[in-house]
């Protein structure tokens, strides 16, 4: 999620190519990065997200607590195996899918709709916008938790997605 975060809000700046790659707008690019004092990322692109009002304060906080516990989990997991937390991990999860699935339709309502001039934005219904990269998430879950019928939903769906492009 925050690779493709980043990566969106980059490409956001690009503004050509040539032979020898992507020519970006460098001076947006650096004024994004400017909004975390501290220089992080992650963080500049979710103060710029809420800037452009895709997402909210609390949504940024939420953010930044599901990333703590990340690194928490990444960093220290003897601490929560075994069952001694009473951390809800489907809870976490789901709200974390649930603030990429806000972020993910407000780029293509207000970024991606506005650049296709084969779109005409006042058609799109926002609520049947399912972005590839919730697809594959949802994909990824079925599978794990086993529902088959689910996954398989979602896997014709994404592969029909890509055959009409």
């Amino acid at each position: 999620m925050k690779d493709h975060l980043i990566s969106n809000v980059r490409s956001f700046f690009l503004t050509g190519f040539n032979e020898d790659g992507f020519i970006y707008n460098e001076e947006g690019w650096n004024e994004v990065l400017r909004l975390d004092p501290n220089k992080n990322t992650l963080k500049a692109i979710l103060i710029w997200y809420r800037n452009m009002g895709a997402i909210t304060d609390e949504d940024v906080n939420e953010l930044n607590r599901q990333k703590q516990l990340r690194d928490e989990l990444a960093h220290n997991p003897q601490g929560y195996i075994g069952g001694s937390s009473n951390l809800n991990l489907h809870d976490r999860f789901t709200s974390l899918v649930n603030l990429f699935r806000k972020i993910e339709v407000w780029w293509v309502m207000n970024v991606e709709i506005y650049t296709d001039p084969d779109i005409t934005p006042e058609y799109v219904n926002e609520d049947s916008i399912l972005p590839g990269s919730i697809m594959l998430i949802q994909i990824m879950l079925d599978i794990a938790l086993g529902n088959e019928d689910e996954a398989n939903y979602y896997y014709r769906r994404l592969f029909e997605d890509w055959n009409n492009i």
